[in-house]
């Protein structure tokens, strides 16, 4: 998927929310929110300002929204225009997917929900959700967390600033909001969200971790715990997570199988959900480097999926007909450029970032398997006469582009 631009080169090194305003009712409110963009397939400053503050309820709380919605990757603020982002435009392709079928488009909105969770807030969420937010026991949980990821990447930074900063965003601290302006795509803006190197880390290994210059102590305040886990823990019972003080089977399973595809608990007692392998590449880390497992978008995605509706992954069989996927990867692409009246035209590709989760919700909403897209899409450009083609998108893990229907 794609990601919000961080202001620290690291932030991407755990996954966490800093917010408290606009966290809460966040899936009848993303419900809103989806409405809003498909009657008007536009997005106004003023409309969303309207929507915060007389359907939220929330007067002058408009810049808060939109940064923590930003992070969810559902809209962002520059100046006076906010603009719709990908997580959104997925909904918005899904809610006029499934029109007349609000159940299935709930189950459908609760798929991406929980994968923007996970990639926004995943350490947080996931350790709170196994250690059923309880206060005790998610302290623990989070202080084992931070242990095991500094650990993990102490010993292949070199230079003792960069280790500071790393220790710095690999804690449990109140965060400065991001600014709306300042949240640009990486490929509209021409900026880079990770720092460059003239090196790689793999040079010149250290024999010795620099953790030893720097404070170690792990501290999760009180007053974090008494915030965090409220919302949390509403994210949880929305989702079907958890319900009478304790985990429902529904996120005993999901906290399973996350494991068993990601290899995401770690034997102190806590969950450790690392970055995409190119979002570490970017930062010249290998996942090796760190002992992670390589995790990419549709690996995430369809490991939540299997959690959440005990779906699993069809394996790509060279002999199936797979027309009626392409057909449907087509229909995504219709109606993602008549979601916007600003954009639609311009819209000649369908990123693998709104395909991917629109392919996946829907199996959800169906409790169907999910088709192997990526090796269908692999499979489809090896045609003599191609009905889809690959493209690169800079910054994502690119789109495809649809030949003319005969």
């Amino acid at each position: 998927m794609v990601d919000i631009v961080q202001l620290d080169p690291y932030q991407c090194l755990i996954r966490k929310i800093g917010y408290s305003v606009g966290l809460e009712s966040l899936l009848e409110r993303v419900v809103s929110l989806v409405d809003l963009y498909v009657e008007q397939r536009a997005l106004s400053l003023t409309a969303f300002k309207d929507l915060v503050e007389n359907t939220f309820k929330r007067k002058n709380a408009t810049e808060h929204f939109a940064d923590v919605y930003g992070t969810l990757n559902l809209v962002k603020l520059i100046g006076k225009n906010i603009h719709p982002l990908h997580n959104l435009e997925t909904l918005s392709i899904l809610r006029r997917f499934l029109k007349g079928n609000d159940t299935a488009f709930l189950t459908a909105t609760k798929t991406i929900l929980m994968l923007s969770i996970l990639e926004a807030d995943g350490d947080i969420f996931l350790n709170g959700l196994y250690s059923d937010f309880e206060p005790k026991a998610f302290r623990l949980a989070l202080i084992n967390m931070i242990k095991k990821k500094r650990e993990s990447v102490g010993y292949i930074i070199k230079s003792y600033s960069a280790l500071r900063k790393v220790y710095s965003v690999i804690d449990i601290k109140s965060q400065p909001s991001q600014k709306g302006n300042e949240s640009r795509e990486p490929w509209e803006s021409g900026m880079s969200k990770f720092a460059r190197r003239t090196g790689p880390l793999d040079v010149v290994r250290r024999t010795t971790s620099l953790s030893d210059q720097v404070n170690e102590e792990v501290e999760v305040p009180d007053d974090y715990l008494r915030k965090v886990p409220t919302t949390r823990k509403s994210w949880a019972e929305n989702l079907d997570l958890f319900a009478n003080g304790k985990k429902t089977g529904k996120g005993l399973n999901l906290l399973e199988t996350l494991d068993k595809h990601l290899q995401i608990k770690q034997k102190t007692g806590c969950y450790v959900l690392w970055p995409y392998s190119k979002d570490l590449a970017q930062l010249q880390i290998k996942p090796a480097d760190i002992m992670a497992p390589e995790i990419t978008p549709w690996l995430l995605i369809c490991a939540m999926a299997e959690g959440i509706s005990s779906i699993e992954l069809e394996p790509f069989d060279e002999k199936t007909d797979y027309s009626a996927v392409i057909d449907q990867l087509r229909k995504f692409h219709k109606l993602y450029r008549e979601g916007n009246t600003t954009y639609g035209s311009i819209r000649h590709q369908l990123p693998l970032y709104i395909a991917e989760p629109c392919t996946v919700a829907l199996c959800s909403a169906d409790t169907k398997k999910i088709p192997p897209l990526p090796s269908i899409i692999d499979a489809e450009t090896k045609r003599a006469f191609r009905r889809v083609n690959r493209i690169v998108i800079s910054g994502t893990e690119g789109g495809i582009v649809f030949s003319e229907e005969k």
